[in-house]
């Protein structure tokens, strides 16, 4: 685990796989999959629809709807004030000032980032670049076609080594 102050909160978090909890472990994934999915800024909504245009100019009419499904959610969590980067990070955060965070659900974690107020956009990209690379150094897991599974064929529980 790491720590950092801000806002005169000392904030812990996770910062290796082989630290992390199961539960946080999906929680992670679910939020950086968002993220890096489907995404919500006006970026990533420009960048779905170019695809779904690539999509129907090659006669790929079911990729194209796929692909408008993703601009339409990313849309949504837009105009929403969903930022999946910062979800993702704050699910990381296992206590601020001694407090455990035990609430990872979008409600919880977006009061955690009110609680925060110093926290950037770049410092939270910055810390979740970090974990990140973290966890693909780590010889359990690797992060292979935006999913994340063990490093071995079998993926079976006997495979996770924490």
């Amino acid at each position: 685990m790491e720590s950092f102050v801000i806002d005169d909160k000392e904030v812990v978090y996770y910062s290796s796989v082989k630290e992390l909890p199961i539960v946080v472990a999906k929680e992670f994934g679910a939020y950086l999959l968002q993220d890096v999915g489907i995404g919500n800024t006006i970026q990533d909504i420009d960048d779905h629809l170019e695809k779904a245009i690539a999509f129907l100019q090659a006669d790929n009419k079911d990729a194209a709807v796929e692909e408008m499904k993703n601009l339409r959610l990313g849309l949504f969590s837009q105009l929403s004030g969903l930022d999946y980067t910062a979800l993702s990070f704050l699910c990381l955060v296992k206590s601020v000032d001694g407090m455990e965070v035990t609430d990872r659900s979008v409600e919880g974690l977006q009061k955690l980032m009110e609680k925060l107020p110093g926290l950037t956009g770049g410092r939270i990209r910055e810390l979740l670049d970090q974990v990140k690379k973290n966890l693909i150094r780590n010889d359990t897991f690797t992060f292979q076609n935006s999913s994340m599974t063990t490093g071995h064929s079998s993926n079976t529980e006997s495979d996770l080594n924490y």
